[in-house]
């Protein structure tokens, strides 16, 4: 018995060691919108959340799972995302979007990194026709676990009757942390 407890005990930790890989959240801000997310890996699966703002215009969350890509040198994910859509000027709709990340290492201080994530009209409630969700910037490891982000961020919903609603369109800044 006290072997078996030795063992279940060693198995625990050495999973433990392994199991959360990452842990990131960036806050930023561009022209009329801010923006927040966060995301963990655990196990070669990626858990997400992020939540934009804008005004003038509304505000997008969502809540995603991926799974890491085994992928040498670069950090990459695939997956899906249950995206809140609360423009100010239509109904509250949910959008179901596909997409992934990729982060590539430019030396030790810095990297280049992208996002997307894309519903069809299958894939969203009421009168959204598509929603849009991406972003690409380069992240200056300043210290760890601080960093800089620039970049420039999409977020946008299109409506059936042909209006686009932009919830964020431009260059951002912003700062992060990692574990």
């Amino acid at each position: 018995m006290i072997h078996a407890k030795k063992l279940f005990l060693a198995a625990l930790l050495a999973i433990s060691a392994t199991a959360a890989q990452a842990i990131e959240a960036t806050a930023s801000a561009g022209d009329d919108y801010q923006h927040i997310d966060g995301n963990a890996s655990l196990l070669g699966i990626d858990f997400s959340a992020d939540w934009t703002h804008n005004d003038h215009k509304g505000e997008v969350a969502g809540v995603g799972l991926g799974i890491k890509l085994p992928v040498p040198v670069v950090d990459a994910a695939l997956g899906v995302k249950a995206v809140y859509l609360s423009p100010n000027d239509m109904d509250t709709e949910y959008a179901g979007a596909l997409g992934g990340r990729l982060t590539i290492p430019l030396g030790e201080h810095f990297a280049a990194y992208g996002s997307a994530y894309y519903a069809p009209d299958g894939f969203a409630s009421g009168n959204v026709k598509n929603f849009t969700d991406a972003a690409i910037g380069v992240r200056w490891n300043v210290i760890k676990p601080l960093s800089i982000d620039v970049g420039y961020r999409y977020t946008a919903i299109d409506r059936d009757n042909g209006d686009k609603i932009s919830i964020a369109d431009g260059i951002y800044g912003g700062l992060g942390v990692r574990f």
